[in-house]
């Protein structure tokens, strides 16, 4: 389940970039995020984790966001910020890297607005992706933790074996 934070997360099927919904968040000011809490973070530690997302301006452009990595429950907690991107109304690619400590208890992934002040706005958010190792999920090498979760109950990712789909059954 997605956690909100000054804004309301629903699904659209209005121009997802994969799959048949994205999500839509609404009024989204200074600070506000949706965030992802990683189950069983103890088995990423000390490896390299890699998040994307795209996100688009749902009609008027403005507003920064960016994906954010935070870390818990270790001698430090650190935040990884990546790198924002100004709001389009196309879809743009937000990415962050970390090397997770050997320490941390807990991992969070967000998507969040940036910039401070402004007015509040809607932002479309979709493919929330996470990597452990710096390839990519569908080449040689690459592991998915979590891919392609497009707002559904199943989120799909590809790998050079397969199209696999998470369940919560064995």
């Amino acid at each position: 389940n997605w956690a909100t934070s000054g804004v309301t997360l629903t699904a659209l099927s209005a121009a997802p970039v994969l799959g048949a919904y994205h999500g839509n968040m609404a009024d989204v000011s200074s600070t506000d995020f949706i965030q992802q809490t990683v189950l069983s973070p103890l088995l990423y530690a000390g490896q390299t984790i890699v998040v994307s997302a795209y996100v688009r301006a749902a009609s008027v452009a403005g507003g920064d966001m960016r994906v954010q990595i935070l870390e818990a429950g270790g001698a430090s907690t650190p935040t990884t910020n990546g790198t924002a991107v100004t709001l389009t109304t196309t879809y743009q690619k937000i990415t962050a890297t970390v090397v997770i400590q050997a320490d941390t208890t807990s991992i969070t992934l967000q998507v969040q607005r940036s910039d401070a002040g402004g007015s509040a706005i809607t932002v479309y958010v979709d493919s929330l992706n996470a990597y452990v190792g710096t390839a990519v999920a569908n080449v040689n090498g690459g592991q998915p933790v979590y891919l392609n979760s497009t707002f559904t109950t199943t989120p799909y990712f590809a790998t050079n074996r397969g199209l696999w789909k998470y369940t919560t059954s064995g």
